[in-house]
């Protein structure tokens, strides 16, 4: 089902078109593609629906029912169900949801991703309840990894990359510490940082994530490598879902990894 009008078309085995009440639905292999101009918004499910809410104020609408996947060229995931408003340029992901953005991992209750709408790239996304951002620190070590977790999370982006990310009520961040020799420029661990704030703002640059405030009763410690504990390396809840990330459109068709 082609809408050239919303530059978005809908796939499946078999579906259906209403056309007073401007919608459609396709089930069985169903997805569908939103084209924009250097880049393509891919979503499956079960089953797809497409509406336009003309009563009300002319949103565009496609809801992805059990089983939802999405892939952008710079975030990816999947949840039991989505729904994306292509009008606002808002996704919203139900029931376990995760998402990746290069190697960082992100979940939590409930999240919602928005697209910027001039340059048609996923630039936010907002996590609520039990949010918890993972990522590998070195591809080498296996047990190595950033963890940033709270209530509330805000992760913003830059040139399709984490850029910020803000925690909110009962924040913690797990954060590996690097030191670069000025001669040879080589980067040696030599330790790991624990902090626990009310809120905590973290830039991300690469691989290196870096704590830049730690507000409200904040408290914390910083473990040289040899000493840190090993049974504080995992914040609670850490789950590592890297094999669920999807790296090609093409992924979207595949229901578990």
């Amino acid at each position: 089902m082609d809408d050239p009008l919303e530059k978005r078309f809908l796939k499946g085995d078999y579906g259906e078109a209403f056309k007073y009440l401007d919608s459609a639905f396709v089930t069985k292999n169903a997805y569908a593609v939103k084209a924009f101009d250097k880049d393509s918004l891919y979503i499956s499910a079960d089953t797809l629906l497409a509406v336009k809410r003309h009563d009300v104020d002319s949103t565009s609408l496609v809801k992805a029912f059990h089983k939802a996947r999405f892939y952008k060229s710079n975030a990816n995931g999947k949840a039991d169900s989505l729904v994306y408003n292509q009008t606002k340029g808002l996704m919203q992901f139900y029931k376990d949801p995760i998402l990746f953005s290069g190697d960082n991992q992100v979940t939590g209750d409930y999240i919602e991703a928005y697209t910027n709408a001039k340059t048609e790239k996923l630039d936010s996304m907002k996590v609520f309840n039990n949010a918890f951002v993972i990522a590998k620190v070195d591809s080498l070590v296996e047990n190595e990894y950033h963890q940033i977790k709270g209530k509330y999370l805000t992760v913003l982006f830059q040139d399709d990359k984490i850029d910020f990310i803000n925690v909110e009520e009962n924040a913690v961040a797990l954060t590996y510490m690097d030191d670069t020799d000025q001669k040879t420029k080589v980067k040696e661990r030599y330790g790991v940082n624990i902090s626990y704030c009310g809120i905590i703002e973290v830039d991300v640059v690469g691989k290196d994530v870096e704590l830049v405030a730690c507000r409200i009763k904040s408290d914390g410690k910083m473990y040289p490598l040899s000493k840190f504990p090993e049974e504080m390396r995992y914040l609670p809840d850490f789950k590592w879902r890297i094999s669920e990330r999807l790296n090609t459109w093409r992924d979207i068709f595949i229901e578990s990894k």
